[in-house]
């Protein structure tokens, strides 16, 4: 996989985007984070970080994947994927293309 431009410098991250990735960090990765506005956060945790680095698209085994937030046409055909996860075929929309960086985290996301 080989991410095309950058759209432009860090940009803040949807927050259904943002949920998801906090979910990912507590419970997949085993590092403490919490939304930068949360009462009372664990002593152990770190801020979520809210912006990533948005790419033009991503290419995919020889194929260019511009996801629907950067595509200027009317249909998601080059935005559609189908990708193999444990032993299943799951088929989606690609909508944004981007790289996360979490402090305390060696994930590359």
């Amino acid at each position: 996989m080989k991410a095309g431009p950058a759209v432009r410098s860090l940009d803040a991250i949807p927050g259904k985007v943002q949920a998801a990735l906090l979910s990912y960090y507590n419970n997949e990765r085993g590092i403490k984070v919490h939304f930068p506005l949360h009462r009372n956060p664990p002593a152990d945790s770190s801020i979520l970080v809210t912006k990533a680095q948005f790419y033009e698209y991503v290419t995919l085994d020889g194929r260019r994947i511009t996801p629907t937030s950067r595509t200027r046409r009317t249909t998601a055909g080059s935005s559609i994927v189908r990708v193999r996860w444990k032993d299943e075929y799951l088929v989606g929309e690609i909508v944004s293309v981007f790289h996360h960086v979490q402090a305390g985290s060696d994930a590359v996301i």
